[in-house]
């Protein structure tokens, strides 16, 4: 039917606009590449589908064919946040990491209020080893008003990562605690995390009742199963056996750095 339509209205913007996101929305990626691609070859001053279909080109993985549409929109407008913000994605994904960095910096002075762009500067930051650079980026996007609790959890879990990059193992434990006790479900992996920088710092009490939550909800992580061993040798704890699970969900009643009872 969409055929059918585009062939009577060939001529018509929106039809090609609509019948290429009903081809993406119903799994057939590369035809609807194809359709905003002789799209864009028609109309190559239109940036908004030169962005669309340079994310469809990521997103399916014909990375030099998203980089070659990225151009296009480069040369209409080089400013335009989107532009700077698909470009940086690019060519992160060409394995760029420097230009990636200068482009999220631009991306970044640009449009200060986009917390998105401040995020994924950080992770990049933290991923090229500069934990140091990635932290007041990560604290501007914790204390600012606009804060999503999604994007506060993963600012809050990325500065965590910074601080114990850094070895400052208080200030890690603290960002971690408070990713735990946000409305999301944590995962096994949070926990990990968090119990990992309650050990480093000295709050083994704690560290064991985080790692009692982790093998809660995932008796077999081995990360967890080596911390235990670490935590019975650093002092006298009642371990349970290997695999028991106790009736307190992951996400329950106890705070963490509150032992379950009956378990110290």
């Amino acid at each position: 039917m969409w055929q059918a339509a585009l062939r009577r209205r060939a001529g018509q913007l929106e039809t090609q606009r609509l019948l290429a996101e009903e081809l993406w929305s119903n799994g057939r990626p590369l035809a609807a590449a194809d359709v905003l691609h002789r799209f864009v070859q028609e109309h190559p001053t239109d940036l908004h589908a030169v962005l669309r279909l340079t994310e469809m080109e990521l997103e399916i993985g014909r990375t030099q064919a998203a980089s070659d549409v990225m151009q296009m929109g480069v040369r209409l407008d080089p400013d335009h946040p989107d532009v700077l913000r698909i470009k940086a994605q690019v060519e992160e994904r060409q394995g760029d990491a420097e230009a990636a960095l200068a482009t999220y910096h631009r991306l970044v002075q640009a449009a200060p209020d986009d917390l998105a762009a401040r995020l994924c500067l950080a992770d990049l930051q933290l991923r090229r080893g500069h934990p140091d650079c990635a932290a007041p980026l990560l604290r501007s996007v914790v204390e600012h008003p606009w804060v999503t609790p999604a994007q506060r959890t993963r600012a809050l879990t990325l500065l965590g990562e910074a601080y114990a990059a850094c070895q400052r193992w208080e200030a890690a434990a603290d960002c971690l605690s408070h990713v735990i006790d946000t409305p999301f479900e944590p995962t096994a992996e949070e926990w990990y995390r968090l119990a990992k920088v309650q050990f480093q710092c000295g709050r083994l009490e704690d560290a064991w009742a985080s790692a009692h939550r982790l093998l809660d909800c995932q008796p077999d992580h081995s990360g967890a199963l080596r911390l235990v061993e670490d935590l019975q040798s650093r002092q006298p704890v009642e371990i349970q056996p290997t695999g028991f699970r106790s009736e307190a969900p992951c996400h329950g009643e106890h705070a963490p750095g509150q032992s379950p009872p009956g378990t110290l």
